[in-house]
């Protein structure tokens, strides 16, 4: 629930390379804290161990969590304790694998943004060897784990579970704990698109460029089946040829993209709406449409809003005094957020029962989530529709700017399509 409130929407690509039964050890990219954690158990059909550094238990409220999350901490010699007692938790880990139990574990050891994988330590493949010597059917997945923005509230994430490695089958060359971790960090990065600061900006404008392809973006509201896997893969495709195509090739056209950028105003107008259709009946249909949503739905979400203030803005503030970097953010907003909002609700309830009665404080709280989530809804909507009417001022005030966008975009397109198809040859 609190990572559905957190994040707009959570993809999940590759279901069909999950394991029905049998141990399954999930290797994985680590962003997020423990939100990585978190999302790995909210996609996953069947029950899931989780690994965490030794050192979370020294706070009293940790070891709590930790024991209510299931949840096995491992020695790392960064922190200076030494991994003597990580023997014993790799045989625990490989036991719960060899007994049909699914584990999750981080091999890069923390949580990051650097735009690219760290060095993966050897640990998750000394697990799934030893539990394959007493179970023959023990699986690795490799997993991805994508935020389009982790630190940002209502932002999109993408979990791409690949092909599972049956540790018993394989070859004897592969057994070894140090290549059979190598094999775990080329899948993990082949899933993961990691991206370096100094590429972001480019590949993700080409990404949305290409994917737009001159079309008209869809009405507001209407559901994008499928975007985001599409989205994963044309990254995909686009880091590609930036690492195997002639930089100059490559150059021209970051050039051109992020000279696109700066006459569209610094990414205000947004790529996929560079084709609005600019037609006076069309302009007035959407706004009578969102005048609409707004007589329907405004009251309620107004209701919300007011009564939402507390638990939103204090669990902001309390966010904003504990995360200490980027990878923090959405692990606070969620862990603290969660029991400040139950403290508001129940708090705000007791005043309304002193003040008004039993009755009237039962559908209070009946109502709080409801509108609440209509408040969350109509936010998103509120923004969209915020953001397309100002594509439509910045499209309609300036016939001639916007023509040379529309063309130098499409020109564009043609160019990444060009780049893609020669990466293909």
């Amino acid at each position: 629930l609190a990572l559905a409130v957190f994040f707009r929407r959570i993809d999940v690509m590759g279901p069909e390379n999950l394991p029905r039964e049998g141990g399954v050890l999930f290797v994985s990219n680590h962003l997020n804290a423990f939100v990585d954690a978190m999302l790995l158990r909210a996609v996953l059909p069947r029950p899931l161990w989780l690994t965490a550094k030794d050192t979370l238990r020294q706070n009293p409220l940790m070891r709590v969590l930790l024991r209510a999350t299931r949840t096995i901490t491992v020695q790392r010699r960064e922190d200076q304790q030494g991994t003597a007692g990580n023997r014993d938790t790799v045989a625990r880990l490989a036991a719960l694998l060899a007994g049909g139990e699914q584990v999750a574990i981080f091999p890069e050891g923390f949580s990051h943004s650097e735009g690219r994988l760290r060095p993966f330590k050897s640990g998750a493949a000394r697990i799934a060897l030893q539990a394959a010597k007493s179970c023959d059917t023990v699986a690795v997945v490799p997993v991805g784990l994508v935020y389009l923005q982790k630190s940002t509230f209502r932002s999109d994430v993408v979990v791409r579970f690949g092909s599972p490695i049956g540790v018993a089958k394989l070859p004897a060359d592969l057994r070894d704990p140090h290549v059979l971790t190598e094999r775990f960090a080329r899948d993990v990065t082949a899933l993961a698109v990691p991206i370096s600061p100094e590429r972001s900006k480019f590949i993700h404008w080409a990404a949305e460029l290409a994917l737009a392809g001159g079309a008209p973006p869809m009405r507001l509201g209407q559901r994008r089946d499928n975007y985001l896997p599409r989205y994963m893969r044309m990254l995909e495709r686009i880091s590609s040829a930036y690492d195997r195509l002639p930089p100059q090739q490559v150059a021209d056209v970051q050039r051109r993209m992020l000279a696109l950028y700066d006459l569209t105003g610094g990414a205000r107008l947004n790529v996929a709406e560079i084709y609005l259709p600019l037609t006076w009946w069309r302009i007035a249909i959407f706004v009578i449409r969102e005048l609409e949503v707004l007589l329907v739905a405004g009251p309620i979400a107004l209701f919300g809003y007011v009564n939402h203030v507390p638990a939103y803005f204090g669990t902001r503030a309390i966010v904003r005094r504990l995360a200490k970097d980027e990878d923090h953010v959405a692990t606070d907003a969620i862990f603290f957020g969660f029991p400040w909002f139950a403290l508001c609700y129940a708090a705000q309830t007791a005043a309304i029962a002193t003040f008004l009665g039993r009755g009237a404080a039962a559908c209070y709280a009946i109502a709080l989530p409801y509108t609440g989530a209509v408040t969350l809804l109509f936010r998103d909507r509120t923004l969209d529709a915020r953001r397309r009417l100002s594509s439509f001022a910045a499209l309609i005030s300036n016939r001639t700017r916007r023509e040379k966008i529309q063309e130098e975009a499409q020109a564009l397109v043609d160019d990444v399509n060009h780049l893609l198809a020669e990466v293909q040859r």
